[in-house]
Formats: structure tokens, C-alpha cells, sequence
């Protein structure tokens, strides 16, 4: 069945694990920068400083980091498990491999520190990062395709 897949449709799988790997170099990178560094920027609104997240989105699930990372393994199951359908949607190429990269590269802060490293703060609006933005643009984007089909 995998075979077909990737026969079908090997432009639709290599753009989602471009984008999902493009996520992951990004967030890591910048995570990297702003461990090193502590603060890169505070402005009244944008401040770019280390955070640690031991939960999920909204700080819930607080020091729940072992099983946040099987909640991302099942949901990396649930897109592999349907990878043939969303290859046969083009708009949802671009949201799988976002929610992808996002879910992966959370994981390894959670595998690596035991808490998802975030950085920016809006002062209104939890800290988040750049894997949290693609998850979220990525859910947004599936849900806008799932519901126009």
C-alpha cells in the first residue's frame, strides 16, 4: 500500500516532509538562539525570551511532558494511519507537513528537556514558538479544507 502511495503521489509526499522538515530547523534553530542568548528582543509589545512549558498549549498538562509525548506519537499515527487521503487532497499537503513539524519538533524539547522551549511573548497571549505557530496554522488550514470538501 505504501508503495502505491508514494508511486501515486510523489510530489505531494515530498512537499510535506519538505515543509515538516523546514519547521523543524527553523523551531530548533531559533530555540537554539534564544537558549544561548536569554533575550534577543523587548519591545512593549514582542519580547523574544527562554520560556519553558512543562504542558501543553495554555500551560495545561503541566509536568505531563512523558505523556504529551505519546499524545504526539498518536497523533503522528493518525496522519501516517490517513497519509493516503491527505495525499489525495491537495489542501492538505501544506497542513500536514506544518502540523507534522510542529508535533515533532515539540516532542524533542519535551524528549530533551522535559519541557517545550518558548520564546515569544506578546504580553497578551501565552509564549509560544515557531513549532506552536505552524501546529496552529496548520489545524486552521486542514479545518478550512476538511470543511469546504
Amino acid at each position: 500500500m505504501v508503495r502505491t502511495i508514494i508511486a501515486g503521489e510523489p510530489g505531494r509526499l515530498k512537499r510535506i516532509l519538505f515543509i515538516s522538515i523546514l519547521v523543524i530547523v527553523i523551531d530548533r534553530l531559533t530555540k537554539a538562539a534564544i537558549m544561548h542568548q536569554g533575550r534577543l528582543l523587548s519591545t512593549g509589545l514582542l519580547e523574544l525570551s527562554y520560556s519553558c512549558n512543562s504542558g501543553s498549549a495554555f500551560g495545561l498538562f503541566q509536568g505531563h511532558a512523558s505523556m504529551l509525548v505519546w499524545v504526539s506519537l498518536i497523533a503522528l499515527g493518525f496522519i501516517f494511519w490517513r497519509i493516503e487521503l491527505i495525499l489525495k487532497r491537495p489542501a492538505l499537503v501544506i497542513p500536514a507537513g506544518l502540523i507534522i513539524g510542529g508535533i515533532v519538533s515539540n516532542a524533542v524539547d519535551r524528549l530533551l528537556f522535559g519541557c517545550v522551549v518558548d520564546f515569544i511573548n506578546l504580553h497578551f497571549w501565552p509564549s509560544f514558538n515557531i513549532a506552536d505557530s505552524a501546529l496552529c496554522v496548520g489545524a486552521v488550514m486542514a479545518s478550512i479544507a476538511v470543511l469546504k470538501a
